[in-house]
Formats: structure tokens, sequence, C-alpha cells
């Protein structure tokens, strides 16, 4: 049965990176299909099972999620939903494993991206080294408190505790001072325990904010002003646009950033008020299917002198990648 569905996934990988790679879309009957193969060879594996039912199902909600605020196109959503499908048939039943492929997948496409736009990026040198310096002193100051929470739950060995402490340990942090003061006090009770606590916490804050400075540098690169009268029916708008009293004004969908940013701060306010979409819309640039000949032409009728466009990112490899490191990963270590 292994066999089989290893020989289906290679079939599904190569149908959906193709199609993305070449037409940056992935057909409905694809991730359809295999998604319906999934369920119905996990059936004849383990019969019935609510709970993998209740996976797929969390797995579609968090995709889904991140399609509404914009983080990637509804093709990606259901190929995502499908790839989750098929973890079960690999590692047990693990909720963290959705979360974790993701994370995988976005860590894979920092290298992607700078591969891709190389020549660009060696114009924009000093910012990457800027952010290669500046992630490095942010994960030395942000790993002390973390390095100390964790240390002093070492007895409990497991790996879920660890990561649930390591995400608190990120939103609610003290002043640098304190954090040192509370880590040596650790560092003389638990010395080697602490040290290597200091040293994953340290990796995974020099990754996450390496990431994220990479990815404003390779923002600019991936984004582009058209002139209004060169738009085309499918180019993917960089934000929405809106009526306001008949005058055109601009809105962008909340990014991952704000939203960690007013979640670390309890801003429920502001949580919510992103959450929702501004009235009168002329332009929606949460719609994958991109720009119609329809809202080209009230552009043009509102004087809009130019648009700023979006590429689009070919995410099917990066989440293939994902899906075999998370496997990977999670056979090694139990969790």
């Amino acid at each position: 049965m292994l066999l089989l569905v290893s020989l289906l996934l290679l079939v599904f990988f190569a149908l959906v990176c193709y199609w993305d790679l070449k037409y940056r879309i992935i057909p409905d009957e694809i991730n359809y299909g295999f998604l319906v193969a999934a369920i119905i060879l996990f059936y004849l594996k383990h019969s019935i099972s609510p709970y993998y039912f209740l996976f797929i199902l969390v797995s579609f909600i968090f995709a889904y999620t991140l399609y509404k605020f914009g983080v990637w196109a509804g093709g990606d959503t259901k190929f995502f939903t499908s790839l989750s499908a098929f973890l079960p048939f690999f590692i047990n039943i693990n909720f963290l494993s959705i979360f974790l492929m993701l994370l995988i997948s976005v860590v894979i496409a920092v290298p992607f991206l700078l591969l891709i736009h190389l020549r660009e990026l060696v114009k924009r040198f000093s910012r990457i080294k800027s952010a290669f310096s500046g992630s490095f002193k942010l994960a030395v100051s942000n790993s002390f408190f973390s390095a100390f929470i964790l240390a002093l739950f070492s007895f409990a060995n497991s790996i879920f505790l660890y990561l649930l402490l390591f995400v608190i340990s990120f939103f609610f942090r003290p002043k640098l001072r304190i954090s040192i003061v509370l880590f040596l006090v650790v560092a003389i009770l638990f010395p080697q325990s602490t040290v290597l606590f200091y040293l994953v916490a340290f990796s995974m804050f020099f990754v996450y904010f390496l990431s994220k400075s990479l990815f404003s540098v390779t923002r600019s690169l991936l984004t582009k002003n058209v002139d209004i009268k060169e738009l085309k029916e499918g180019m993917i708008p960089a934000y929405s646009v809106y009526l306001d009293g008949g005058k055109p004004k601009i809105w962008k969908p909340p990014t991952m950033s704000n939203l960690l940013s007013h979640a670390k701060n309890l801003d429920v306010f502001s949580l919510l008020s992103m959450s929702f979409k501004p009235k009168n819309l002329v332009v929606d640039s949460l719609k994958a299917r991109g720009l119609t000949t329809g809202e080209i032409k009230k552009l043009k009728l509102l004087k809009i002198k130019y648009m700023q466009i979006k590429e689009s990112i070919p995410f099917a490899p990066l989440l293939v990648g994902g899906f075999i490191l998370t496997i990977l990963i999670l056979s090694l270590v139990k969790i």
C-alpha cells in the first residue's frame, strides 16, 4: 500500500509542479482527484476514521485562512489540503505536522527566491548584509528568555511542550536585562541544558528574523508598477482599490507580520478590524483570478495612472519540499 501511495504522490508532485511552474495555476481536477484518491486509499488501509477527516478539515481551514490573508491563491489552498491528506500514510496523525509543513516551506522559500533573483539581489548586497547582522543581534537578545523558560521545563522531555513554551516566550518576553538575569540564574543551576536550549532558541530566532528580513528585501523584486494602459487580464494587484465618497482609495490586506505584532501586543481591536474588507471594492487583491477586463475599465474611468502588480510565487515545489522534510523530521523525532 505504501509503495502505491508513494508512486501516486510522485505523479501528483510532477503534475502540480509542472502546472504551477509553467502556468502559475493548479487545476482543480488534479487537486480534487488526488484528495479523493487519498481518502479512498486511507479507507482501504484503516477503514473509516473521523480523526482523519478532522485532520483534513483542520488543514483546509488553516490553508483557507492563509488564502483570505492573501498569502497564496485558491489553487495552493486546495493543493495544501490534498497534500496534508497524504501525511497520515507516512506518520501518525499529528496536527502539528500541518503547521510544520508550512513553516519548512517558508524556510525553503528564502533560498528559492534568492536563487531566482540572484542577479538583482547582488545590487542589494548592503541590504542583505544588514539583514544578516540585524537578524543575528535580534536572535542573540531574544534567546535569553526562551532558554530560561525551556531550561525550567527540561524535565518534561516533550518536543511539543518545548515548541509551545517557545511560542509563549516569543509573545510574552520581559525586558532584556531581566531576561539576561533569569538566564544566568538557570545557567548556574542547569548549565548544560541551558546552553543547549539557548543554541536551539538562537537558531530558531535567527531563521525567523532572517526569513522576515530577506522577504522584505525580495518583496520589491516581486512587485512592479504597471501603467494603467498596459494592464492585462489575470495580472494580480498588490493591493485592493475601493471607493470612499466616490474617490478611489487603497486597502492592503493584513500581513503575517502585522498579525503577529498585534497579537503580541494583545491588540484585539486591530486584529478584528484587519479581518474585514472595506465596502465598495473596485479591485480585490485577495482574488487569485487577478484583474478582470471589467475591473481594468473601472480603474481607467477612475483615472488611476498605474497599479502595483505582484509576481506570483510557485508554491507547489516549496510545499512538496515541506511535505517531504516534515515526514523525515517527524519520523526521526518523536512528538
